[in-house]
């Protein structure tokens, strides 16, 4: 296996494992992380150099860049959006902004709209996060930007080609997503228990 399809590979492998973590919680998220790692998938056999996959490849890339990062931003940056609670509504969103990028991008040729929503997604993370004031929301965001600016100057880290730098950063960015979500559900859960605690004394002060 070449490095371009085990780099792939990784990131699909990260990517479903983080999605089917946060399903439950955070739908909308999981969803968007979803569609980064059904691309990923299909970048493995394209990358071993099974032609037939090349188009489902670009494809679902298209619909990832196109829908899956904003879901995931706008999930993020406002978390009681029926978007982001609700796995129907993130599922409907995602058919509806993957088939106005694909129309877009794949039909009529606006092929910036594939940089540029990406590159947005990235700036609503970077907002939420300098927001939510979360250490790990703001790695995740940090290493986002970071890929895209890499990616865009062409800078590459040996022994990494292009390809493998922007899988590898990608399944990073993946990686303290999840913890941040992760970080998240505990800080809730310590709120909830206190706000149960504090309850429970106020009845035992009652009696």
């Amino acid at each position: 296996m070449n490095g371009d399809a085990l780099s792939d590979l990784l990131l699909a492998a990260i990517a479903l494992i983080v999605a089917w973590r946060l399903v439950n919680t955070h739908p909308g998220v999981a969803v968007g992380v979803m569609l980064i790692g059904f691309a990923a998938l299909l970048g493995v056999p394209d990358y071993l150099g099974i032609v037939q996959t090349r188009g489902p490849h670009n494809f679902a890339s298209l619909v990832a860049a196109c829908a899956g990062l904003p879901l995931i931003a706008i999930s993020i940056g406002w978390p009681h959006d029926a978007i982001a609670r609700r796995i129907g509504a993130a599922a409907r969103f995602a058919v509806l902004a993957g088939g106005i990028g694909v129309l877009l991008v794949g039909v009529l040729g606006v092929s910036p709209l594939g940089q540029v929503l990406p590159a947005l997604s990235a700036l609503m993370l970077v907002f939420s996060a300098v927001r939510s004031r979360r250490t790990a929301a703001i790695c995740a965001s940090a290493v986002l930007v970071c890929t895209f600016v890499v990616s865009a100057v062409g800078w590459i880290v040996s022994p990494l080609n292009a390809v493998q730098q922007l899988h590898v950063l990608m399944a990073v960015w993946l990686v303290l997503v999840a913890i941040d979500h992760a970080s998240l559900a505990c800080q809730l859960t310590v709120i909830h228990g206190d706000s149960t605690l504090n309850g429970d004394n106020a009845q035992v002060s009652r009696h």
